[in-house]
């Protein structure tokens, strides 16, 4: 009868690690994800300051005439 417990302990271990493994891996993919769209995000961003830094410190159109 104790051999019979010690095999449905384990199976209920069995499935709740399971469970949990599922549950982890779930959320590591939605982490992974949103990494990859930040990222992306970031770069973006990083192209759009570049932009306007160039446009803010870059060579003027308006030229001052020396007289």
């Amino acid at each position: 009868m104790g051999e019979l417990l010690d095999v449905q302990h384990l199976l209920q271990q069995n499935h709740t690690l399971r469970w949990d493994r599922n549950f982890y891996k779930s959320l590591l993919e939605r982490a992974t994800a949103r990494e990859k769209s930040l990222k992306q995000e970031i770069q973006q961003l990083n192209a759009r300051i570049c932009y306007l830094e160039k446009r803010l410190y870059g060579r003027k159109s308006e030229k001052k005439t020396s007289k």
